[in-house]
């Protein structure tokens, strides 16, 4: 398991050695495992244990060891074998230097855990806790979040209460990366919106893009856009997948237009960011009329990419991985819901 901790930036908690950093250093006995912390908090499988758990399986007679100073001239935290035992006591982590508030990533005994770290009131002096939900410090105390905000089970559907909607979604302090439906549900605390459904895909993507960010000026084929706007003027039930924007960290978005064949579709939308490995944006609508088919014989009459691009977009200015406006609504469609509903067609 991957996971990271936030820590002081007065602390650098890199030459710790963990068996002696829980309890064991603190009662004259520690193990050599180093300890291991980054930026940002975690889940872990660990489990509650408080202060008053016990460590054994490991003892040695090393002597104390003294502070190190970093590049920053901060003292860095080292184990007192010795001096532990009489300040802080057997139940507590001793480190030298001063006392802060922190979260810390550990392997103990070869299990990776997040813990709490408070001081108990004795200079240098902290208690810990191990955390199962992940652990976050919340106006200078480290507290361990619940398990289940986390780690959510059958979250319901998000409320629809318009005809389109978006939401931006985070889950920094879980240990998610790349796995939208549980990050969104931890975040929203409702199942991600996604349709996964049967329809044909009778043409190919459609990409628009540029060499420049933040316009679209070019396609990836015409013939595709051609053909997706010949598959919406004849009405048939459909999916087409509509893209822009460059694939970069910043990510594109991804558009699917769920055609219904009775004169609707219904869209889905998310911004595909390889560098948001805990975010994400989303969106959907209800079900939305199609424009008359005229509209789509202007569009096919004649065509040209700047055309093209109009008919299908809308728009040729974009802000990369931002995907689109709140109340974005395709310019093949009137705009307007026949219905709230969002569900596959059929």
């Amino acid at each position: 398991m991957s996971t990271r901790a936030s820590l002081s930036p007065s602390l650098s908690l890199a030459p710790l050695l963990l068996a002696g950093l829980l309890l064991a250093g603190c009662s004259g006995g520690g193990g050599t495992s180093e300890a291991s912390a980054s930026e940002g908090t975690d889940a872990s499988t660990a489990t509650s244990t408080g202060t008053s758990a016990s460590v054994s399986g490991s003892s040695t007679s090393a002597a104390a060891t003294s502070s190190t100073t970093d590049a920053s001239g901060s003292q860095s935290p080292t184990i007192d074998d010795q001096g532990c035992l009489e300040e802080c006591g057997a139940v507590e982590l001793c480190v030298e230097g001063e006392c802060a508030a922190q979260c810390l990533e550990a392997d103990l005994f070869g299990e990776s855990a997040v813990y709490a770290l408070n001081c108990s009131g004795v200079g240098g002096c902290y208690a810990y806790e191990a955390c199962e939900g992940g652990c976050e410090v919340v106006d200078g105390l480290a507290t361990c979040k619940a398990a289940a905000a986390c780690d959510p089970v059958d979250p319901p559907p998000c409320a629809v209460d318009a005809c389109v909607q978006s939401w931006s979604y985070a889950c920094p302090d879980c240990g998610v990366e790349f796995d939208a439906g549980r990050c969104f549900a931890i975040s929203e605390g409702c199942a991600y919106p996604g349709l996964a459904c049967a329809l044909p895909k009778p043409c190919p993507r459609v990409w628009a893009h540029s060499l420049d960010f933040g316009t679209l000026d070019i396609f990836e084929s015409e013939d595709a856009a051609i053909c997706v706007l010949d598959g919406l003027r004849s009405g048939a039930a459909a999916a087409y997948e509509i893209l822009w924007g460059e694939m970069s960290d910043e990510g594109v978005t991804v558009l699917e237009a769920l055609v219904d064949g009775q004169g609707g579709a219904t869209i889905q939308w998310y911004v595909d960011c390889q560098g948001c490995p805990e975010s994400g944006r989303v969106g959907r609508s209800g079900r939305l009329a199609l424009q008359p088919q005229a509209y789509f014989d202007a569009c096919l009459n004649a065509p040209t990419t700047a055309s093209l691009i109009d008919c299908i977009y809308g728009f040729t200015e974009y802000v990369e991985g931002a995907g689109p406006a709140d109340d974005y609504t395709p310019p093949w469609t009137t705009g307007e819901c026949s219905a709230l509903e969002f569900a596959c067609p059929g």
